[in-house]
């Protein structure tokens, strides 16, 4: 039985995209570069994305730039785009990462730079990154890992050909399967093997799987390319409908080889969507559409730039991002929806600062309240403290008494 399953994109997107965004976007169009991991040529997935894109960008009047490594596994190549996009300073980077944790150190030197860093399709290890819109790539996984099951109420061998080892898409679709496949209980998994998203390479590995396991069932196959590729070998075999086959996407050549029931099951994501929503979400952020996670209202800001406090100041935060300034009797009331923490900060100063993330303040030869009164006036408005220092030589009671001046 040929059957389809739709995953939902699902967009985590409490986003907070650009310091002082609302300003901005309101004088010039929001510039935003899509830095996607491979050739949109690679797999109808990625030319589906990247429609969705440029149609959101072209609704939106949005400034688009699109950039391309040559192959998912050029991870050099898109780090120094990462790295060319934030020498630009675009007021968004759109990333599709092609490894999770090489691509953070880039991706974070960006965010530094004041960019708003959206990750699409896959995520990107990297502290501040405003949000995440793609599948449930976990859900993925677990819905193909069930359906094989399904076909083996005996049990039996089974593969997964993964696409990529060092993108979330790989490693959690991976992990879905494997345990679904292990909850049926009468599954004998003979392990993942990495494709290095090439359709040449996946058809050889279920050739040689086929070749050294004679009895096995059925392959699971974590994206389109992979997917196609170990079809491509049961066809070349002449083994079409005998081993099972399920993947993942919804490629034209998938939809024909499911067909001809040379893949039996397929879980359909939405790329179009997928883009869309990447360019949509930068734009409704950044104009206060989305309510935000806090406004503050009628403070003083502290305007380093032009060295004046601002009085009557509204400041709209998303997941820890300045989303939106209000001033000269422009508020921050569009932002505050039903779950949005309003601060009355009537009389206060708001100012931005600096934290120091490793500081041992005893070394300074003075309590934490002198210090701050030296360090503040020069940006530092917090610090990771470690008073190792002190309680080497006073124990507990020095540590208390930091704290205690700290107050």
């Amino acid at each position: 039985m040929r059957k389809l399953k739709s995953i939902a994109v699902c967009a985590l997107c409490l986003c907070l995209l650009l310091g002082l965004a609302g300003c901005a976007a309101a004088q010039r169009p929001l510039r935003v570069t899509l830095v996607l991991k491979t050739e949109t040529d690679v797999a109808e997935f990625w030319g589906m994305l990247l429609s969705g894109v440029r149609k959101a960008a072209e609704e939106y009047g949005v400034d688009l730039t699109v950039r391309t490594s040559p192959t998912e596994t050029a991870i050099d190549e898109q780090i120094e785009l990462i790295r060319q996009t934030a020498a630009e300073k675009p007021d968004v980077m759109i990333l599709s990462a092609a490894d999770y944790d090489r691509c953070a150190e880039a991706t974070e030197e960006a965010i530094a730079a004041g960019i708003g860093v959206v990750a699409v399709d896959t995520d990107v290890n990297a502290g501040g990154r405003a949000c995440f819109v793609g599948s449930n790539n976990y859900q993925i996984g677990q819905e193909m890992g069930s359906q094989m099951a399904s076909y083996l109420p005996e049990g039996g061998k089974v593969a997964v050909i993964q696409h990529m080892l060092t993108t979330t898409t790989g490693i959690d679709r991976t992990r879905g399967v494997i345990d679904a496949l292990m909850q049926a209980g009468n599954i004998e998994i003979l392990g993942s093997y990495c494709c290095d998203n090439s359709t040449l390479r996946a058809q050889e590995i279920t050739t040689a799987l086929l070749e050294d396991e004679p009895d096995i069932r059925g392959f699971v196959c974590t994206n389109e390319v992979c997917n196609v590729g170990a079809a491509n070998a049961l066809v070349e075999l002449g083994m079409g409908g005998k081993v099972f086959v399920v993947g993942c996407d919804n490629s034209q050549r998938q939809i024909a080889l499911l067909e001809q029931n040379i893949i039996q099951a397929i879980v359909i994501q939405r790329p179009f969507n997928m883009g869309y929503m990447a360019v949509q979400q930068a734009v409704r952020v950044a104009q206060g559409e989305e309510p935000a996670d806090t406004v503050i209202r009628h403070a003083r800001l502290v305007s380093v730039t032009t060295h004046e406090i601002l009085d009557n100041a509204d400041i709209a935060i998303a997941s820890g991002r300045v989303a939106y300034l209000g001033l000269e009797g422009h508020t921050a009331e569009h932002c505050i929806g039903e779950k949005t923490e309003v601060i009355d900060a009537q009389g206060l100063y708001a100012a931005p600062g600096l934290i120091d993330t490793h500081m041992h303040i005893e070394s300074s030869m003075v309590g934490p309240s002198e210090f701050a009164r030296g360090v503040v006036p020069h940006g530092t408005v917090g610090v990771y403290a470690d008073p190792h220092e002190v309680a080497n030589v006073r124990g507990l009671a020095g540590v208390r008494a930091m704290w205690d001046d700290a107050g």
